[in-house]
């Protein structure tokens, strides 16, 4: 396994999209409703990276290519919270199924926001990503939220 975590490009949207749009699919059946996940595309998801990839947006995206395939991305960059709970976010950290637990994500998550206090927002629901961040030092810090158009809750975790 030749693996390579390099900030994004716009060339990536396409790999990024899909992968993006397979993740939802994996991690979130069973945690968001049924007709959530069937309107997740990866058209759709393609589309919003490319304008991700194209704007001036505060975060920082990358990817994790493996075989010189994309098969994760992590994002971050100032809290968006207010008042932050810590001045960095983990934006997210996404892996296809196949390729968890060998490490790639966490290397994804170390080049996104080092050894640095950061904060974290995980469905409430996902409790395999709860123990993937607790692994990496962070903890619910008792804020929560509700995301009306997933129909979950998502709880905020800082280290």
């Amino acid at each position: 396994m030749s693996l390579v975590i390099r900030e994004a490009v716009p060339g990536d949207a396409e790999g990024a999209g899909r992968v993006n749009a397979q993740v939802w699919r994996e991690a979130y059946r069973g945690i968001v409703s049924d007709e959530w996940i069937a309107n997740v595309s990866d058209e759709e998801r393609i589309a919003r990276w490319r304008v991700h990839l194209g704007s001036s947006s505060p975060a920082r995206r990358w990817v994790a290519l493996v075989d010189d395939e994309i098969v994760g991305f992590a994002a971050s960059g100032p809290s968006r919270d207010a008042p932050p709970a810590r001045d960095l976010e983990l934006w997210s950290v996404y892996l296809l199924d196949a390729h968890s637990r060998r490490g790639i994500g966490t290397a994804l998550t170390k080049t996104a926001i080092g050894a640095e206090p950061a904060s974290v927002w995980v469905v409430e629901g996902n409790v395999r990503a709860q123990a993937f961040y607790r692994a990496l030092g962070f903890v619910p810090d008792g804020s929560r939220e509700r995301i009306d158009d997933w129909g979950v809750d998502e709880i905020r975790m800082v280290r």
